[in-house]
């Protein structure tokens, strides 16, 4: 067989892979379809589904990595709407609270071992008591879990490293 130039020759090569390629996912795609299951999606269909995945992957390079400090209500707004697919971990304290200070460091331990799982923040209350009344804050330390806007779980008081761990864990799994 003579198929010309070496790039023809590649052409037919790649062609050959292509229709062996082609023929496999036929195949595959029929045996869904026996199933009752069928795969009918436009191009505009398929390009709405990459640019999810795209947006999806960017949200993630972009989650914040360090603990935020929350200023304001449009703050926290901005971080809740942004990330609404997260987690945010929200630890309420004071500048004069001991327990708070003595629950900091556990707070920082597991924010550094579960940083790109959830989003860590801080709300100090004296500086920001309408966030603390709207979540019903009456006592601190206290820590909030939020998705999507709603609170997933809240507790009050200092825990240790390892409680605080099992909780993530637990939240993570959902």
């Amino acid at each position: 067989m003579n198929y010309g130039s070496k790039s023809r020759c590649l052409n037919k090569i790649s062609y050959f892979f292509y229709l062996r390629k082609r023929k496999t996912l036929n195949t595959f795609f029929q045996s869904f379809c026996k199933r009752g299951v069928y795969f009918k999606l436009s191009d505009n269909e398929l390009d709405k589904i990459r640019l999810k995945k795209v947006e999806e992957l960017l949200r993630l390079q972009s989650m914040p990595k360090e603990i935020i400090n929350i200023n304001t209500s449009d703050d926290l707004n901005k971080l809740i709407n942004n990330f609404p697919e997260n987690i945010i971990v929200i630890d309420f304290w004071a500048v004069w609270c001991a327990p708070c200070k003595t629950y900091a460091p556990v707070f920082k331990k597991v924010h550094e071992e579960y940083a790109s799982d959830f989003i860590f923040t801080k709300i100090n209350t004296d500086e920001n008591p309408s966030i603390a009344q709207y979540f019903g804050i009456s006592s601190i330390p206290t820590t909030l879990f939020i998705k999507n806007g709603k609170v997933l779980r809240k507790f009050a008081g200092v825990v240790n490293y390892e409680t605080l761990k099992q909780i993530l864990e637990s939240l993570k799994s959902q």
